[in-house]
């Protein structure tokens, strides 16, 4: 049927979803994949002990007391990579925990 009208609303309709949902689609790409912070090759045998000793673990077992959430940790300029910590050397991972989190002030 090549001589069919398609109504108009039909077709803005699926236009206007199209160019709402691929945006959308491409932003969530990257989500439910976890971030890899878990590379020590650049950081001494002392600093690799240090890290050891706090028990961080690249994604936490209580949601409540991620990294991100701790007053030590020290945010990544970029979403999509790994962070620091103050009390441990290399690459942190927002979703991580160790044992020495810390419960960020509240704020006023």
């Amino acid at each position: 049927m090549p001589n069919e009208r398609v109504p108009r609303r039909a077709f803005l309709l699926s236009t206007v979803g199209a160019a709402t949902v691929v945006p959308m689609a491409a932003a969530f790409a990257g989500c439910g994949k976890s971030l890899d912070c878990t590379d020590t090759s650049a950081l001494s045998g002392e600093e690799i002990t240090a890290r050891n000793a706090i028990v961080y673990v690249n994604v936490a077992a209580d949601p409540a007391r991620r990294c991100e959430n701790c007053a030590l940790y020290v945010r990544a300029p970029a979403a999509n990579e790994c962070g620091g910590c103050t009390l441990a050397k290399g690459p942190i991972s927002p979703a991580g925990s160790c044992a020495k989190w810390a419960q960020t002030a509240p704020k006023s």
